[in-house]
């Protein structure tokens, strides 16, 4: 190969003439190929996966070839935390939250090119009055600064909105509901809406209601806050999933995120978990509707996902899952006199310490008749590692019902259910330890009418079901009460186990026994199951549900036995050889063995062995227009994975990891990029969305003026996807807003980011992308290391130490001058003896599309790979 001493850069300025193509995405619709068939770098590179690459990548995504705008990113402020940002057009300020600092940084963008720091408001060091220590979001408008205040980790005491100007001066606090995790303003600035989360502690011992806060502010120092709650009537239509727990919608309703219709009179409310929306009319804070989502069937057209994180490559197709939508950010925009919503469906679980609704499909007794290749299916490389609910509680409109006879001073009961004065079931006779079958009710409220036999009066109970819910009614005495008969009420945890397993559930209805311990033989040692249990008037849950320990276990036959707390030796119930199958879920209802004596019977019962039919994901990795009706009018499909996989293929649906960055592939299992959030801006005559993707970063653009039909114009990412924080540039958007012109201090449009684990709150100016932009290339010649000089600007060193010194410096003076940069690299020597050959797709690019090939792949090291960037600004 020629080596030249002469010359070892070339340096080239070029103007390139952009036509409107911010990013390059393949057209041809198709199945993905086989990433296994493709030679790409990341082959080239010890440890590191196989991906496909963008040349290869099929999809019907492309880019508008008349687009009117593009992002490019102007200033950073390098904060320690930003999850939330909110504009202020009179002063030019930005507002980052900081909750992990408890803060809120104030920061002039007057330039946008260079933001600074003005001051911040110490939420733990100012009178607490304001609130906690936790600023969860931040809105302003008029002159008015509202921040959600949350105390940090006590969740049984309500939050607050606290109120300043934007000096950060304090004005006033108002407490509102339990865990205020987003604020925002009517359009004409009056009203300040919380949405009040309520999540439960990680031990699921506290879970406080979810709400919605309206604070009227026209009147600030004085204002007033009216609150909407979900104390809902259960036969209200449209939820779609109900907390397994407590299946109370006051308390399973967690409001996430609130927008505005733009005439200021609705306020529509992400409920996150329950996948649905909740419809607010603000001026008489009255909830007029709770509307399901429903579900994503990833099974037809191009609506693919990867859904696994352990196959080494990028595998996007179709699979029969139906992923629950579950936005996190809505967003609201009016086109010919229609209100359309715009989510972000990230996707959220319940997973805590004292339940968790997450399973591997893997661990799934699926239905044969259903999935007759589900032993296929459930290999990692396929469906096995990814995600989804266990909960079978909202798959269904109807609740289950039994009821048991728990007292042996009770007589025989006759027991019939009615609804609205119509009988609905029975009557049924139940004797002192009967378990009746589960009988199936549509939601709603009934009468449970019990008649003790032989004396001519009967107890009517009213009772609230919920569509999903399991229940189990158990009679009890109760002298306080006529005719000494309670009726109490339990709430069943019906979800499977995992494949291979079994469960059981315990229910203490001895009142002479004590606390008790569920203890098993297994292989010849005694195991404590559940330690301390006590008799269930002792175990309440919000609304007097009660719930059960469960206890899960793999199939097989086992000795149960339940004996006083902290004394095995005496066994006070023996269930010896009890047999436990796949998929069983045993009851045991621990009774009074008699009036006279505190000795302990049981009753048993089995709930029908159950399988999964359907297979639910969380999030639907896309975002979705709706009107106001409810009803999907778009939907993105797979539009983000084919995206983000055609441009980084190397850092395809990555994770975040501190010590070793971008981590390809990692969140396959999961959510895959995550949309996060969502922001709307009119330019023009045209209304597009900003779509913030958590994981892998970046900001989606589409132009949404024909809701029916959107263009994706743009994606964009600002992280340093090689780097690691404080290098790594913008790491996980969380909060995202649209600055329109006229409120712009540069006088175009801008796109706030704030980057929760890279701390970065980032401005993005729209361009026109039709304009000129200059391109710097530099090129080492072939130079070789030997040839280098040994002393360069007054320092000894050579090789390629010299070599980076001079490209540094000429790349930094390039990029001071708002040059594009393209380096291009052909030495063997320089490269650990392997030629490079770059290949760039310079026209309207703003990162490259092909990555560097190597022709001697087992001899190249991560160290040394050069993946090339172009960033072309007009």
């Amino acid at each position: 190969m020629h080596r030249s001493a002469v010359s070892f850069f070339v340096l080239l300025t070029l103007i390139v003439s952009m036509f409107a193509m911010p990013v390059p995405a393949p057209t041809v619709a198709g199945p993905v190929a086989p990433a296994q068939e493709l030679l790409t770098a990341a082959q080239a590179i010890v440890s590191e996966p196989v991906v496909t690459n963008a040349t290869e990548l099929q999809t019907v995504v492309e880019p508008e070839s008349d687009a009117a705008i593009a992002l490019k990113p102007a200033g950073t402020y390098q904060g320690e935390g930003a999850e939330i940002v909110a504009f202020d057009p009179e002063t030019n300020r930005l507002f980052s939250t900081d909750a992990g600092n408890g803060r809120v940084d104030i920061i002039d963008a007057s330039d946008i090119n260079n933001l600074t720091l003005v001051s911040s408001i110490n939420l733990r060091e100012i009178d607490p009055v304001y609130g906690g220590d936790q600023p969860n979001s931040v809105a302003v408008k008029n002159g008015l600064v509202a921040v959600a205040v949350a105390p940090t980790d006590i969740y049984s005491e309500p939050g607050k909105v606290a109120l300043f100007d934007t000096d950060g001066t304090p004005i006033t606090a108002v407490t509102v509901g339990f865990l205020p995790d987003m604020v925002t303003f009517t359009p004409d600035g009056n009203t300040v809406l919380v949405a009040n989360e309520g999540e439960p502690n990680d031990d699921y011992s506290i879970d406080p209601p979810g709400s919605v806060s309206i604070v009227d502010v026209t009147n600030v120092p004085t204002v007033t806050v009216q609150t909407v709650g979900f104390d809902l009537d259960p036969s209200t239509g449209g939820l779609t999933r109900v907390n397994p727990v407590s299946v109370d919608p006051e308390f399973s309703l967690e409001p996430e995120y609130i927008t505005v219709s733009p005439d200021g009179s609705t306020a529509y409310v992400t409920l996150q978990e329950e996948n649905a929306v909740a419809v607010i009319d603000i001026a008489t804070a009255t909830l007029l509707e709770v509307a399901g989502l429903g579900f994503k069937n990833h099974n037809v057209g191009e609506t693919g996902l990867d859904a696994s994180n352990r196959d080494g490559i990028i595998n996007i197709q179709n699979w029969p899952v139906r992923g629950m939508y579950q936005p996190d950010a809505i967003a609201s925009f009016e086109i010919g006199g229609e209100t359309y919503l715009v989510t972000a469906n990230e996707g959220d679980s319940r997973d805590y310490d004292g339940y968790s609704e997450e399973a591997r499909i893997a661990d799934l007794r699926l239905n044969p008749a259903l999935f007759p290749n589900a032993e296929e299916l459930q290999q990692d490389e396929n469906l096995g590692r990814l995600l989804v609910t266990k909960s079978t509680a909202f798959l269904s409109d109807t609740a289950k019902v039994r009821l048991v006879h728990a007292h042996p001073d009770v007589p025989p009961v006759d027991i019939t259910v009615l609804q609205d004065g119509t009988q609905i079931a029975g009557p049924l006779t139940l004797a002192f330890g009967d378990v009746s079958d589960y009988l199936e009710l549509p939601g709603g409220t009934y009468q449970v009418v019990i008649a003790p036999q032989g004396l001519g009066i009967s107890i009517p109970v009213t009772v609230d079901l919920f569509g999903g819910s399991f229940n189990t009614f158990t009679v009890f005495k109760n002298v306080g009460l006529p005719l000494n008969v309670d009726v109490r009420h339990f709430t069943d945890n019906p979800n499977a186990p995992e494949s291979g397993n079994a469960k059981v559930n315990v229910y203490h209805l001895s009142e002479t026994a004590g606390l008790v311990d569920v203890v098993a033989n297994i292989d010849g040692v005694t195991e404590t199951l559940v330690d301390d249990l006590p008799f269930v008037s002792d175990v309440t849950m919000a609304g007097e549900l009660v719930r059960t320990p469960q206890i899960e276990v793999a199939e097989g036959t086992y000795d149960l036995a339940v004996t006083p707390a902290d004394d095995d030796s005496v066994v006070a119930l023996d269930l010896s050889g009890t047999e436990l199958n796949d998929g069983d879920i045993l009851s045991v209802f621990a009774l009074d063995g008699n009036v006279y004596t505190p000795a302990i019977t049981a009753t048993t019962a089995l709930t029908e062995n159950i399988t999964v039919s359907r297979l639910w994901p969380f999030g639907a990795r896309s975002f979705t227009i709706w009107n106001s009706a409810g009803q999907l009018v778009y939907d993105s499909g797979n539009d983000f994975e084919i995206i983000t996989a055609g441009i980084y293929p190397r850092y395809f649906n990555a994770n975040y990891d501190e010590d070793e960055g971008f981590l390809f592939d990692e969140r396959s299992d999961d959510k895959g990029p995550e949309p996060e959030s969502v922001t709307i801006g009119t330019i023009g005559d045209n209304t597009y969305a900003f779509i913030g993707l958590e994981r892998i970063g970046g900001i989606m653009v589409y132009n949404v003026t024909n809701p029916q039909n959107p263009r994706f114009i743009q994606y964009i990412n600002n992280a340093e996807l090689d780097g690691i924080i404080p290098n790594a540039g913008d790491v996980s958007i969380e909060g995202i807003i649209f600055v329109p012109a006229e409120e712009s201090p540069s006088g175009t449009p801008l796109v706030v980011t704030a980057n929760e684990l890279s701390g970065t709150t980032t401005i993005f100016e729209v361009i026109d992308p039709n304009g000129a932009a200059t391109l710097t290339v530099l090129h080492n010649n072939d130079g070789e290391s030997s040839l280098l000089p040994l002393e360069a600007d007054g320092i000894e060193y050579g090789g390629v130490a010299a070599f980076k010194s001079v490209f540094d410096r000429e790349a930094s003076e390039a990029r001071d001058a708002g040059n594009a940069i393209a380096a291009v690299y052909a030495g063997d020597a320089f490269l650990a003896s392997a030629t490079i050959e770059c290949s760039f797709p310079i026209t309207g690019t703003t990162e490259p599309v092909y990555v560097c090939r190597c022709a001697e792949p087992d001899r190249l090291r991560r160290a040394y790979l050069w993946e090339p960037r172009v960033r072309l600004r007009p």
